[in-house]
């Protein structure tokens, strides 16, 4: 079954469909010199306004969140986002800002989708900016991730 049936089976749909069939990937960037270029890359002249939205996004989002070291990802089709640095295994609870709905993710969902609210919120903030761009370049890669719904959920 594909995201956008499962998504049609639960309670709401979420809106999201399949734009392209090109599978997107996603790289760890574990190399300390390709972390400290990370930023400036995506970001620019933005890029501590960024990182201080994303982390912000993140303590509205999960109530349990202290802070701490974030693994970086990027996306085959040139997305970037930011990963808050904890088990695997472990669920992360967010909570909707807008509809006040619960879901139960994976680390990468939860960052995930933080960094694409926070990508959403800045692109009106500063137009110039390649917020909109990334924004739209993450979504392409969550509309294929397994928990697609949950993180547009999240989103809505």
């Amino acid at each position: 079954m594909d995201n956008v049936q499962r998504c049609q089976r639960g309670a709401k749909m979420v809106g999201i469909e399949q734009c392209n069939d090109q599978k997107i990937t996603v790289d760890l960037v574990d190399n300390e010199k390709d972390r400290l270029d990370a930023m400036p890359k995506y970001f620019g002249k933005f890029m501590l306004i960024a990182e201080s939205q994303i982390y912000r996004t993140m303590e509205l989002l999960w109530e349990d969140y202290r802070g701490g070291y974030w693994a970086f990802y990027t996306t085959s089709n040139g997305g970037f986002f930011m990963v808050p640095k904890v088990s695997d295994s472990q669920k992360i609870e967010l909570v909707s800002l807008g509809f006040c709905s619960t879901v139960f993710v994976s680390p990468i969902a939860a960052g995930l989708a933080a960094t694409m609210f926070a990508l959403s919120q800045l692109s009106f903030r500063y137009e110039d900016g390649p917020f909109a761009d990334l924004f739209h370049k993450l979504r392409e890669y969550a509309i294929q991730h397994d928990e697609s719904c949950e993180i547009m959920r999240i989103l809505d």
